[in-house]
C-alpha cells in the first residue's frame, strides 16, 4: 500500500487510510457508526502512523471531537503542518526533545494542521523539559494540566478508590476525614446525599435549595485530608499512620 491521496475517490462518510498498490482501490473505514478497532503489528510496522491517519481523517470531518489517550506522547505533532513535521521530526527526536519523556513522532501524511490541546496529569514541567515546553508553545500546541478537586469525590468514593471497607478501621478513618473536610469547607461532594445530623437534614430539605448532589463541591486539598486523619482522636495510632 501507499498513501498517495486522490481526494476525488474518497467519500465524506469514509475515512481514507491508503490505496492498494496493485488495484489502486482506496482502503477506507466507515465513520457512520461506532466501532472498536485493534491495530496490530510488529515494532516499526506503522501502528502509530495508522492511528495518526485515522485521527486526522476524523478531524477533517469537522463533526468529531478527537480525544487521544497518548501514553507515548507522539500525537501532539498533529498541531503542526506536514512541512514542519517532515523537516523537524527527526531533529526534534534527537535534539530539542531528547530531554523530554516524550519523543517526536514520525511525520504524518496530510498537509492539514489541527488544533491540539494536550491535557497533562499534574504539572507539565514534571513531564516535559523546559525546552520542550517552550518549543510546543512556539508551535502553537496548547498544554493544560489536569487536576482533581479532592472534594469532588464523596467520602464513600474515597474509600472505594483505595479499596477500603467502611466497616474497617482504615475505611472508617478516611470516611470520617472526608466528611469532616466537607463540613468545614462546605459542600457535600459529588453524588453523596447527606444523612448526618438534624441540621444537615434540614439544610438538605430547605425550600429553594438545590439537592445535595447538585450543589458545588467543597474546596479542600489532600493536605487537609491528611491533617484530619493525623488529628483524628477516635482512630488508633496504627490507623493514622
Amino acid at each position: 500500500m501507499d498513501n498517495k491521496d486522490p481526494q476525488s475517490q474518497i467519500r465524506n462518510s469514509k475515512l481514507h487510510l491508503a490505496f492498494e498498490q496493485k488495484t489502486r482501490k482506496p482502503i477506507t473505514l466507515s465513520a457512520d457508526f461506532s466501532r472498536a478497532v485493534v491495530i496490530c503489528g510488529k515494532r516499526g510496522s506503522g501502528k502509530s502512523y495508522t492511528l495518526g491517519v485515522i485521527a486526522e481523517e476524523l478531524a477533517k470531518q469537522d463533526r468529531f471531537l478527537i480525544i487521544l489517550v497518548d501514553p507515548m506522547g507522539v500525537f501532539w505533532s498533529m498541531g503542526l503542518s506536514t512541512e514542519l513535521r517532515s523537516r523537524g521530526a527527526e531533529g526534534q527526536r534527537r535534539g530539542e526533545l531528547k530531554e523530554s519523556r516524550s519523543s517526536a513522532p514520525p511525520p504524518l501524511r496530510t498537509s492539514a494542521q489541527f488544533p491540539v490541546n494536550i491535557l497533562v496529569p499534574g504539572d507539565p514541567a514534571e513531564r516535559y523539559s523546559p525546552r520542550a515546553l517552550a518549543r510546543m508553545k512556539e508551535l502553537g500546541v496548547q498544554i493544560n494540566r489536569i487536576t482533581l478537586n479532592p472534594a469532588a469525590l464523596s467520602a464513600q468514593a474515597w474509600c472505594e478508590l483505595f479499596d477500603l471497607s467502611m466497616s474497617q478501621p482504615l475505611g472508617i478513618c478516611l470516611y470520617r476525614a472526608v466528611r469532616n473536610c466537607q463540613r468545614k469547607h462546605g459542600g457535600t461532594g459529588t453524588g453523596e446525599q447527606e444523612g448526618g445530623g438534624a441540621g444537615e437534614q434540614e439544610s438538605g430539605g430547605a425550600k429553594g435549595t438545590s439537592p445535595p448532589h447538585l450543589r458545588p463541591s467543597a474546596q479542600f486539598s489532600i493536605k487537609d485530608l491528611m491533617k484530619e486523619v493525623e488529628t483524628d482522636g477516635q482512630a488508633a495510632d496504627t490507623t493514622r499512620e
